[in-house]
């Protein structure tokens, strides 16, 4: 499992740090671009090797005099200089991503793997890894507001599986193709504070499977919802070119033919 690409910024404390207001802004520069090259070595550290640090770090030959005050910030472990507040962040997010990824598989298994019963084995593995990909991938890119939003989402009476599922299989069958980016972003817009009622969503989900049987393009689920297509009128959709000239009238009218690629 890969690495977050990725740690957070807190600058009130890089701000308040004693150690770095003794810095110049040179050796502050140098102390954040050695933090990032640490964040991406496989355990977190540099290399204790001044001819290496002042190349690392971008001093050059002013990197003997400025040392002492950077390395202020780090420790010696195991022949490697570490920074404490780095190696504490690593292990947070190690920690959340697979809590993450523990309740998240523990949501999906029996469904997902329900569903695909008559799927071979191939099948079924390859729905996993798509799960714990997606785990990952969202576990390191939310802010703390799209945290305590999904977290919030989950506890909504419209984010039940049940429901999900049937909005799901209500469209078309390529939805069920994406699954899991499809029920995060379900979860999200349930969390919203004029979030749409379920049967809207299922009943827009049948207009536009309604709709396909005359178009080759199915949009996928999670931008069907992004998009707010259960609401779409799907018989002014196929009107005619002069049809929909009156019906682009309507700013909201023409924002929704856009979507579908329709010039009015």
């Amino acid at each position: 499992m890969a690495f977050s690409p990725a740690f957070q910024f807190y600058p009130n404390d890089w701000l308040g740090s004693s150690k770095v207001m003794m810095m110049t802004p040179a050796e502050e520069g140098a102390y954040i671009r050695l933090l990032a090259i640490a964040w991406g070595e496989a355990d977190g550290g540099l290399p204790i090797d001044d001819d290496t640090l002042a190349v690392l770090s971008r001093l050059g030959n002013s990197w003997l005099r400025s040392k002492e005050k950077i390395l202020r910030c780090f420790f010696e472990k195991d022949g490697r200089y570490f920074n404490k507040r780095l190696l504490a962040e690593r292990k947070k997010q190690t920690a959340k991503r697979e809590q993450a990824s523990n309740a998240a598989l523990k949501r999906w298994n029996a469904n997902v793997l329900h569903t695909h019963s008559g799927s071979n084995a191939n099948a079924e593995e390859t729905q996993c890894t798509s799960i714990e990909e997606e785990i990952e991938n969202r576990s390191s890119s939310l802010s703390p507001e799209e945290e305590c939003r999904e977290e919030t989402a989950l506890s909504l009476p419209g984010t039940s599986q049940a429901a999900f599922r049937e909005w799901l299989q209500a469209g078309p069958m390529k939805w069920l193709n994406y699954e899991v980016p499809a029920w995060r972003q379900w979860k999200l817009l349930m969390a919203e504070p004029n979030a749409p009622l379920v049967t809207d969503l299922i009943e827009g989900a049948k207009r536009y499977k309604a709709y396909l049987k005359d178009s080759g393009f199915v949009k996928n689920p999670e931008n069907w919802l992004i998009a707010g297509m259960w609401s779409v009128n799907y018989e002014d959709v196929a009107k005619t070119p002069e049809e929909r000239k009156k019906i682009a009238a309507d700013e909201k009218t023409a924002r929704i033919l856009k979507t579908f690629g329709v010039e009015p």
